[in-house]
């Protein structure tokens, strides 16, 4: 990669490492979260998987949390696109991965790629959060402040009940989160369509996205629309008894050209037979 392209938003030395032969994944963490969250995805072999920080998250700690959604999704949109230019990648396959939050600026960006640059991610891939034309499910609003943030997170999980009981965890990570959520709850849907398949992953016990919630993406997408539940609540996607890293990257693989295949024949089929998944529930 040039030294004079600087990228903030996308690990430039993981693009510069990535097997440019495979797909790529470029993934969006959740309210709270960091690119740390996806580590464990960064070692799959099937594709490379590409993690996003936020300012104010991660490595990116000592920065000011943002406060527009539109500003993070145009300054991914243009790295992602500065880096197709810079290395001259003609036929870069990929397509952005995102859950709760990051689900909505994968939406986002993906519309900038295509409106501005016209990049075409080959999907979006999204779970954990309702579509963008739809209220939140929830009930909690940042409106209500610190302490209702708190019970949003004992309900969703993941959070450790005696970590949400520590003043040094709520004093620097609550303001945080609060500003991710808010940053998520002050979108406005713009009427947009996307010309790219939607693939929508849903915990079946996840009370703030389930089934009914997760199959509402479909009216975003001209393209096919692909929804698939497992067992689990809201993070589902860190306890399934299999890696959800490689159902990910193989639903990607099925939209790709048959070099990234790599001659399994099982791909092939699927490549061959890919509307056997619309709307198929467990796989």
């Amino acid at each position: 990669m040039s030294k004079n392209l600087k990228t903030l938003y996308i690990n430039s030395q993981a693009i510069d490492e990535a097997d440019q032969s495979k797909p790529f994944i470029f993934c969006l963490h959740y309210a709270g979260g960091n690119a740390g969250a996806f580590n464990n995805w960064v070692k799959n072999s099937k594709v490379n998987y590409i993690t996003v920080e936020l300012p104010g998250h991660g490595r990116r700690i000592s920065e000011e949390l943002t406060t527009s959604l539109d500003s993070v999704c145009k300054n991914l949109a243009n790295e992602i696109a500065e880096v197709i230019e810079t290395k001259s990648l003609k036929s870069f396959e990929f397509s952005l991965y995102g859950h709760s939050m990051g689900a909505i600026m994968a939406f986002c960006t993906a519309k900038i790629l295509i409106n501005k640059y016209k990049i075409s991610p080959k999907c979006i891939q999204i779970s954990g959060r309702h579509a963008p034309m739809d209220e939140d499910p929830s009930p909690y609003r940042t409106s209500q402040g610190v302490e209702a943030l708190v019970e949003e997170l004992r309900d969703i999980g993941h959070t450790p009940e005696e970590l949400l009981e520590v003043k040094e965890f709520r004093d620097f990570f609550i303001p945080m989160i609060y500003s991710d959520y808010k940053l998520a709850e002050d979108y406005i849907y713009d009427g947009t369509i996307l010309d790219i398949p939607i693939f929508a992953y849903c915990g079946k016990d996840d009370s703030g996205a389930d089934v009914s919630v997760m199959k509402r993406w479909k009216h975003v997408t001209s393209k096919k629309f692909i929804f698939k539940s497992y067992d689990g609540d809201h993070f589902f996607i860190f306890d399934l008894n299999k890696p959800f890293d490689n159902i990910i990257a193989n639903d990607l693989l099925d939209l790709c050209t048959p070099k990234h295949i790599n001659g399994d024949a099982d791909r092939l089929n699927q490549l061959t037979n890919a509307n056997d998944f619309y709307e198929r529930g467990e796989i």
